[in-house]
C-alpha cells in the first residue's frame, strides 16, 4: 500500500507503511533500515540450512560408496563360489 504519510518525526514522505498506527496517529514507513535487522535475523536459519544440506550430502555419499563396495564384495564372493564349484566338479 503505498500513501503520502507523516512520520512520526513529521517529515511527510511517499512509501509503503507498514505495522500498525503509531501512537502519533501516523503509520511509519518501510525504511532500509528496517532491511537489515532482518536479514541477520535469517542469517542462523540459512546457516543451519547449508549445515543440513552437507550433512545429509555426506550421508548419502557414504551409503552410495557403502553400497558399491559391497557389490563389489559379493561379485567376489560369487565368483569365488562358483571357482570352487568348477573345481569340484572337474
Amino acid at each position: 500500500m503505498s500513501s503520502d504519510v507523516r512520520r512520526a518525526d513529521g517529515v511527510r514522505g511517499v512509501g509503503r507503511t507498514v505495522g500498525t498506527p503509531h501512537a502519533s496517529g501516523g503509520r511509519r514507513l518501510a525504511r532500509m533500515s528496517d532491511f537489515w535487522p532482518a536479514v541477520y535475523a535469517l542469517i542462523p536459519s540459512v546457516g543451519v540450512g547449508i549445515l543440513f544440506y552437507f550433512a545429509m550430502r555426506a550421508i548419502i555419499r557414504a551409503d552410495r560408496n557403502e553400497r558399491l563396495a559391497m557389490a563389489e564384495l559379493d561379485a567376489q564372493a560369487d565368483q569365488a563360489e562358483a571357482r570352487a564349484r568348477a573345481s569340484e566338479d572337474s
